[in-house]
Order: structure tokens, then C-alpha cells, then sequence
């Protein structure tokens, strides 16, 4: 009887992986959602508030940009719905940006919370990006308000600072979280203590992304 040939000669070279190359490819597998936060590019960063929190975001990303100025890490750019232009599809352009950013800031007060687009759309997608990539959320204490009843940012470390670090001395007060509000409109002779808050903040990011990337 003749010989039978294999119609695929390379049938078996594709079917059984040489135990060297499949190990290479495991750890490829495991490595190649985690090269996010590489320095190659400058990091980009989304903003998530609210709209009544206009003014106070605006404060907020003006003087978070100063300070991150002097960090170890680049960041390109921050980004919010300011950016949005007339005629814009301002839903894609969200997407988009929140798609191609780094790092998720979440600036929580009790409009964030109440909003559906907030908790919803765009810190659903944050936490996707977190599963499948070194994304960073970053969820700030905006106004006070009661964040440990959200299932999701109860979960979440907050960025921590309290009222002890800016000269609070009521002790019914000084182990409370600072929200960002009681600092925004200080007068100028106590100006340290929001450039206090912007240094430590920048700090905690910059020490994030290093964590990051390392992993």
C-alpha cells in the first residue's frame, strides 16, 4: 500500500509549539496590556467632573498643570469637555479622549455623583482601561459629599490629605478628608496651602506612574 503524505507538511509545526516559543509567547500575552505607561510618549490625562463644578475644575486643571511641570514623568496634556468645540459630536470627542488617555481623574462632589455620564459612560470606561492596561484613576475629594455610598469609588483609593496639613485645628475636624472646594477661593496670605495641595498631588501621580511602570 503507498505510503500516505500529509497533505500540510507544516500541519505539525503549527499544531505543536516548541515549548520554548510557547513560553515566550505566555509571557508576551501577560506583558502586552502593561506598556501603557512607558515614557517613550508624554502621558495624557482625562478630567471627569461634573458641569456645576465648572469654575472649580477650571481652578483645579490650571494649577494641577503648573505643578506637574516639574515631575519625573511628561504628561502631554490634560483633558476635559473644554476642549469641545462648536459643531464638535462632543459624546465621540469624550470617548475618543478618554480612549486615548493615560491617566482618569475623577473630581467627585455631589453633582458627579448624580450624574449618570460620570458614573456611568466615563468611569465605566476608566474601569475597562484599568483590566486591560496600567490605567490610573486618580479620584479627587471636589466637595464633600458621600462617595463611600458609590459601590465603585468606595473601592477606589482617594487622593488622601487632610484638614490637619492646612492649619485646621478643631479637632472634630482635622482627621476629615480636605476637599478641594475649601482651598480653591483662599486668599492670597494662605496661597501655601494650595500650592501644599497641587505639590503633594503631583507627587502621588508622578510616584504612580513610576509603580506603573515597573509592573
Amino acid at each position: 500500500e503507498p505510503q500516505k503524505t500529509n497533505p500540510n507538511p507544516h500541519q505539525r509545526e503549527f499544531s505543536e509549539e516548541n515549548p520554548q516559543e510557547k513560553s515566550l509567547k505566555k509571557e508576551a500575552d501577560n506583558k502586552k496590556n502593561f506598556t501603557i505607561m512607558n515614557q517613550d510618549k508624554p502621558l495624557k490625562i482625562f478630567i471627569s467632573y461634573c458641569s456645576f463644578d465648572r469654575s472649580l475644575r477650571q481652578t483645579f486643571e490650571n494649577r494641577l498643570k503648573v505643578y506637574l511641570q516639574g515631575t519625573k514623568n511628561k504628561f502631554e496634556n490634560i483633558w476635559s469637555d473644554i476642549e469641545l468645540k462648536v459643531g464638535d459630536d462632543w459624546n465621540k470627542e469624550i470617548q475618543d479622549a478618554l480612549n486615548e488617555s493615560n491617566i482618569g481623574i475623577l473630581l467627585i462632589s455631589p453633582d458627579f455623583l448624580a450624574s449618570e455620564y460620570c458614573t456611568g459612560e466615563e468611569l465605566t470606561i476608566m474601569l475597562d482601561k484599568q483590566k486591560d492596561e496600567n490605567y490610573l484613576i486618580v479620584p479627587i475629594l471636589l466637595r464633600n459629599c458621600g462617595f463611600g455610598n458609590n459601590e465603585t469609588l468606595k473601592k477606589m483609593q482617594l487622593f488622601k490629605t487632610y484638614k490637619s496639613e492646612y492649619d485646621v485645628t478643631d479637632l472634630n475636624e482635622i482627621n476629615d478628608l480636605m476637599p478641594f472646594e475649601d482651598l480653591a477661593d483662599i486668599p492670597k496670605p494662605q496661597a501655601r496651602l494650595l500650592n501644599k495641595y497641587f505639590m503633594k498631588l503631583a507627587k502621588e501621580i508622578d510616584s504612580a506612574v513610576d509603580k506603573f511602570s515597573k509592573s
